[in-house]
């Protein structure tokens, strides 16, 4: 460290030295390198290298010629200044600086404070003070925010002399301005109560306010003066004031005005706030470059919009949708009105109870209509939004009903199990149905539904009453054993009227057993265990196999307590029920006197239920996986240390 001191300092003051200077250089880094070498450690009688002040020279006697200062032969500019153009808004007290062709100052004067400096002017004038952060870098810092949308002009005066006598032979200057005045935030009513959403559809009470909010503090008597406010009714008239509260923070209460309108403007007009080009935010300001605008809406016309029948649902209530018609209206109705001037050509006792307000829909629900029929709906004229704007008129609606719904809800698919103990049947319901094939068969694979080509019967539709809901019952016990068991295979592919897609192809896969099957199986053992649905009791002695799709691989036989465990060794599970691109074929089939169940486990049983928080595959459980463990003797290292580590390397099988 103290090495890097010395030559950082003979570095620093060989360099642009005079021979003179060179030797009064060098005579001080011998004496620093004797005082480092008597010196004991890395202290140097306890002080801060990098806090020691060194001067070489009399600063008294800088400016009276007492040392030659190598310059160029360049004459003295400015090279470099700054800034220039528009600042931004968050940047009031901005550094000023200009940099020199040839050095000012000596280095023994840098950092100084000066108050005043004559070949520097800043006009307006700022307050601030200069300092010298290089022999040839001059820089001005404020000490109080730059008035805002200023121009600024700063000039580097003629005769501006560098060290070795050269000056500056003419005035310098570059400019800048402050942000110029902008909009930041625009809306009606007032800070304590705003417009909450969009700038449209506003109450003219509403609008009887405006908040504006400025990037910058404003002078409320110049800018008002600017502002325009116009609509239908023309220019407005209209008060500004800051506004008041207590939790306001002075820095938005200085930047924002509120305009109070003489006048309410009318209900469909548009209301434009307008700053026009050279709008002034305080005396003395530069001027809006160019026009600014900012607008809002006030309430359009109260009007009936639309009906519609599609059964969607409003917020949270008991009762269900029933053949609801839905009227649409231009804003939020007043419930009281909207009953008292709603009536039907149907006959409805108690019309209340059908209806249902809320913001701007009305619901009909329920109503003794009929499909494929119409009814008339008369909107009175007395109906009115919650600003108390009627209708403006008496309104029918007439409502066409149409059909109802054609769907098809068939509750399960895939590959299930029915309990024996049940009737084997399976139900499912429709309704307005256009056309539909489907299939049933005995199925000799449990987990394979039919195809396409078997769907070869028509759906029976010839008993279908229109917009009538119809339920299908399909008898299973043609397909089943002599005890009511076996596995029966369905599909259908059933055509809703006016479906842009489909019709869809649907399975199901139902065994009727009476056989509860439950497998735990990792790469080491395979448990099975069987119960009766019936009554829960063990199914002892029941045959279990343990199979690659339809093909047995091992088997066993359940005991006393309805279990049949099977080992396995190393390898054996992946290599019997698993094929070379890593799919399981796993299943388990139960056979029972002439029952019999087969279960595919679907992962519908997921470990993490149990706790197990980190998992792996069967087929990937027997690899060996590498858990590597590194550690270092410390956290926290400085350049040039060496790091040691070390490591455990294992691997988990």
């Amino acid at each position: 460290m103290k090495r890097l001191v010395s030559v950082v300092l003979c570095g620093l003051v060989l360099l642009g030295c005079s021979r003179e200077e060179k030797k009064i250089a060098e005579q001080a880094v011998r004496e620093y390198r004797q005082e480092e070498a008597e010196a004991p450690g890395e202290s140097w009688n306890g002080e801060d290298l990098f806090a020691l002040s060194v001067n070489y020279f009399d600063p008294g006697a800088a400016g009276e010629g007492d040392f030659t200062v190598s310059e160029s032969d360049e004459p003295m500019l400015i090279t470099h200044w700054g800034p220039e153009g528009e600042l931004p808004g968050e940047n009031r007290s901005p550094v000023i600086f200009a940099a020199l062709s040839q050095p000012a100052v000596p280095l023994s004067r840098l950092g100084a404070v000066m108050t005043e400096y004559p070949y520097m002017e800043i006009s307006p004038p700022v307050e601030g003070v200069y300092r010298w952060y290089g022999s040839r870098l001059i820089s001005f810092e404020p000490t109080v925010p730059l008035l805002t949308e200023q121009e600024y002009r700063v000039t580097l005066k003629k005769g501006l002399p560098s060290l070795g006598g050269r000056k500056l032979k003419e005035d310098q200057s570059f400019g800048f301005r402050t942000e110029k005045l902008e909009i930041a935030a625009f809306y009606p009513g007032t800070p304590e109560e705003p417009w909450q959403g969009d700038l449209d559809e506003i109450p003219p009470a509403a609008a009887g306010h405006i908040t504006v909010c400025f990037n910058h503090p404003v002078d409320r008597d110049v800018l008002s003066s600017w502002l325009r406010v116009s609509s239908r009714l023309g220019d407005h008239s209209f008060k500004a004031d800051y506004p008041e509260g207590e939790d306001l923070p002075p820095s938005f209460v200085d930047r924002t005005l509120v305009l109070t309108l003489d006048d309410l403007p009318e209900t469909g007009d548009e209301v434009v706030l307008t700053l026009p080009k050279g709008t002034l935010s305080r005396e003395g300001a530069y001027g809006l470059p160019e026009e600014t605008a900012q607008s809002f809406s006030t309430l359009s016309e109260f009007r009936y919009v639309e009906w519609d029948d599609y059964n969607w649902r409003f917020p949270r209530e008991g009762e269900s949708d029933i053949r609801p018609v839905y009227l649409t209206f231009s804003h939020p109705l007043d419930e009281a009105s909207v009953l008292a001037n709603l009536s039907l050509s149907l006959d409805v006792k108690d019309l209340a109870s059908h209806v249902m307000v809320w913001d701007k829909y009305v619901r009909l629900n329920n109503l003794p209509a009929e499909y494929d029929s119409s009814y008339d709906i008369v909107l009175g004229e007395g109906m009115s939004d919650i600003y108390g704007r009627p209708l403006g008129g008496e309104r029918t609606v007439t409502v066409e009903t149409g059909p109802a719904t054609s769907y098809y809800y068939l509750p399960y698919g895939g590959y299930r199990f029915l309990e024996s103990q049940f009737d084997p049947r399976f139900v499912f319901e429709y309704q307005n149905l256009k056309s539909g094939k489907w299939g049933i068969e005995k199925a000799v694979d449990p987990y394979k539904s039919l195809d396409k080509s078997q769907l070869n019967r028509e759906f029976d539709l010839t008993s279908q009453v229109r917009n009538r809901r119809e339920f299908e019952m399909v008898e299973l016990s043609p397909y089943l054993n002599e005890d009511g068991k076996g596995a029966v295979a369905m599909g259908w592919m059933l055509q809703e009227e006016d479906s842009r897609w489909g019709p869809y192809k649907n399975d199901l896969v139902l065994q009727v057993t009476d056989l509860g099957v439950t497998v735990r199986y990792a790469y080491n053992r395979v448990l099975v265990w069987v119960n009766s649905l019936t009554d829960g009791n063990p199914a002892a002695g029941a045959k279990v196999e343990l199979m690659y799709d339809n093909r047995s691989v091992m088997t066993g036989e359940t005991d006393g307590e309805g279990l049949a465990s099977f080992s396995l060794e190393k390898g054996d599970f992946v290599q019997a029920f698993y094929d070379g691109d890593g799919r399981s074929h796993f299943r388990t089939r139960v056979i029972s006197g002439t029952d019999r169940a087969v279960f595919v486990p679907n992962g519908s049983h997921s470990p993490y239920q149990f706790g197990l928080w980190s998992q792996t595959s069967v087929n990937r459980v027997e690899r060996p996986r590498p858990f590597t463990f590194l550690f270092c003797d410390r956290g926290l290292y400085k350049p040039g240390e060496t790091v040691t580590f070390k490591g455990i390397d294992r691997d988990l099988v």
